[in-house]
């Protein structure tokens, strides 16, 4: 959650703060509040105080391209509480649409040949060569490294932990023209992983396997012995889905037996000293 906090505060203090510019009175004066990078804000901004949340006085709605990563997930703020807190939090409102990730290259295309652009292209996929032809090249995504540096209160934090974190998105001209993604998290470090019914475990007096035959007796315990307490042994002790991302147990469960990373995307298929094996030979 931390993450995609300050994703969304960055983009939309960015977004919100490329309205900060110097306003001229007739006299020739600037009038507004100044940061520390000499960045202006215009006396009638209704971005707050620097670390504050709200980040806005009033309520701002943000137009916003997004991409979905799976066609047949409901990605609208109205069924995503985590985004739904964030934007309370944040007082920013999101006017979405929403492309297929089969769709996202023609429509990205003819959103930046255009002249009506979103204020946000989240998840979009920019390549390198995208954001150097779209940013140093047509000059359509603004250079991002002062209100990072003056308006990114949270992201700066992360930064701090990370310094690295900008060093794959800046171009050859030294400007930053997009955020990156990152998640640090222990169970999104590994992608082959499996998940353990801990009430179950509790139900039943066990404790998490270790070894194979832990584990195996573990199954055999959630088959036969109700650890729901329905009164009926129903319970499917392993389950997994074979077209989905990494959701197949086989591919966790081969390495107690083979060395086996699935470096290569060749399921079942392992290289033992040169040979080419498949794993059900072993």
């Amino acid at each position: 959650m931390k993450k995609i906090l300050i994703m969304i505060l960055c983009c939309a203090m960015i977004c919100v703060a490329t309205g900060c510019v110097q306003e001229q009175t007739k006299g020739g004066q600037t009038k507004g509040k100044e940061s520390k990078g000499g960045l202006v804000i215009s006396a009638d901004s209704p971005v707050t105080e620097l670390g504050t949340l709200p980040i806005v006085s009033k309520p701002v709605t943000l137009s916003c391209l997004f991409v979905k990563a799976f066609d047949n997930v409901d990605y609208s703020v109205e069924n995503n509480v985590v985004l739904q807190w964030i934007l309370e939090q944040t007082g920013i409102k999101l006017d979405i649409e929403y492309v297929s990730a089969a769709d996202a290259v023609t429509r990205k295309q003819v959103i930046l040949a255009s002249d009506d652009y979103p204020d946000i292209i989240w998840h979009a996929g920019l390549s390198q060569a995208d954001v150097a032809n779209y940013g140093m090249n047509e000059k359509i995504l603004i250079p991002l490294n002062e209100l990072i540096e003056n308006y990114s209160y949270w992201f700066n934090d992360c930064l701090e932990e990370m310094p690295n974190l900008l060093t794959a998105v800046t171009q050859a001209d030294g400007n930053i023209y997009g955020i990156p993604n990152s998640e640090v998290s222990y169970h999104t470090e590994y992608s082959k992983k499996m998940w353990v019914n801990c009430d179950w475990l509790e139900a039943l007096g066990l404790d998490a396997p270790e070894t194979t035959e832990e584990f195996y007796n573990m199954l055999v315990a959630f088959k036969t012995q109700d650890p729901n307490g329905n009164g009926v042994t129903d319970e499917v002790p392993l389950t997994g889905s074979t077209p989905g991302w990494y959701s197949d147990p086989c591919l966790y469960l081969l390495n107690s037996f083979v060395p086996y990373n699935n470096a290569d995307y060749t399921p079942y298929l392992f290289n033992d000293d040169g040979t080419v094996r498949t794993c059900a030979t072993m």
